[in-house]
């Protein structure tokens, strides 16, 4: 497949968008649904999101949008009070990611990424590298703490995933890689150690299965069958304790079976075997999983819960994060620190949780 990438993109001037308050956090009645130990931070019936970010324990984004555009949320208070901005160039936006509490990359539909380098006071546009096929929309970016980030974007009219590199916070963008299967969530434990996992999409009615590229000398390559447990279908979430041990969360067939409930790879996704949580917990679908020390996991999960380990996976139990009726569960979970974690749940609603 030809690919002719152009010159990669610069940051443009700051795009016109809308701002106001976010929000200020629930109602009494609306927090007496959370539990204890969560707290409703924000809720909606009209904007949706989608992925989230906290690079301090205070300070996080959260992307998303509103029927017509794209939507980014910041807190600075862990969330008690959150600023609002409108991106009206974009859709919507299902990908975020910091380098530290100035510097974030979020990404969505197009061809473009926006970038802050003021902790969101002013966000601007910056091309990706086109070809023959554009990009679609972005799935997935990370960045590591040395202004290292990577941007994973479908194609429009190809199946698999092109691949993105900027090592200046997201200002400058040039191609890295193509892989051919889907990915969904990326993460860098460090700026030459990354992994992304997803699926190799069904072709011919056939069923998908799980996949994981990882960077190496030669590029990024990619594992699927044969590298992972059997009735595994996606994986949606990633997160490493190191530059080789990453536990991630997906679609198994085996949904009632407590060993299936999150894999584990000590080799930076090339082989992955699934790690027995308790019982009980079987039946639970995990999305998502954040790991901010060694040791500790939290992953989230339908049944409008988190399933957490303190000692890297040889014990798990679940806590129930909210009540509210008509809600799938935590799609989103990301913990800057242990005990600092923040969910997103979807459903009727949209709301964002904080732990604390």
């Amino acid at each position: 497949m030809l690919l002719m990438l152009a010159a990669t993109g610069g940051a443009g001037g700051a795009l016109a968008s809308t701002k106001g308050a976010g929000g200020s956090g629930a109602s009494a009645s609306a927090s007496a649904s959370a539990v204890h130990g969560w707290r409703l931070a924000w809720k909606s019936n009209i904007r949706y999101l989608s992925a989230l970010a906290c690079p301090t324990v205070s300070e996080c984004f959260v992307a998303g949008g509103t029927p017509r555009y794209g939507y980014i949320l910041r807190t600075e208070n862990d969330g008690q009070s959150w600023t609002a901005t409108t991106i009206k160039a974009q859709q919507f936006f299902d990908a975020v990611a910091c380098v530290d509490q100035e510097h974030c990359v979020i990404g969505g539909s197009g061809d473009q990424v926006m970038v802050t380098s003021d902790g969101g006071d002013h966000w601007s546009p910056v091309d990706l590298p086109t070809g023959v096929t554009g990009p679609s929309g972005l799935s997935s970016v990370t960045c590591a703490a040395n202004g290292t980030c990577y941007a994973a974007a479908g194609l429009s009219g190809y199946s698999g995933t092109m691949l993105y590199v900027s090592t200046d916070s997201g200002q400058r963008w040039g191609f890295e890689s193509f892989v051919h299967n889907q990915i969904n969530f990326m993460t860098c434990p460090q700026p030459s150690s990354c992994v992304g996992v997803g699926s190799v999409p069904p072709a011919d009615g056939s069923v998908a299965w799980p996949a994981a590229s990882r960077t190496t000398e030669n590029g990024w390559l990619t594992s699927s069958k044969g590298r992972f447990p059997g009735k595994w279908l996606s994986l949606t979430g990633v997160s490493c304790l190191s530059s080789s041990r990453c536990y991630a969360t997906g679609l198994n067939e085996t949904l009632k079976d407590p060993d299936n409930m999150v894999l584990l790879t000590n080799n930076l996704g090339q082989t992955w075997r699934a790690v027995a949580t308790a019982p009980g917990l079987g039946g639970l679908t995990p999305w998502s999983i954040s790991c901010p020390t060694s040791t500790i996991c939290v992953a989230g999960t339908d049944g409008q819960s988190v399933v957490t380990t303190n000692d890297d996976g040889a014990s798990w139990g679940r806590e129930v994060i909210s009540r509210f009726s008509g809600l799938e569960g935590a799609t989103a979970v990301t913990c800057a620190a242990p005990q600092h974690c923040m969910a997103l749940e979807s459903g009727d609603l949209y709301m964002i949780l904080v732990q604390g």
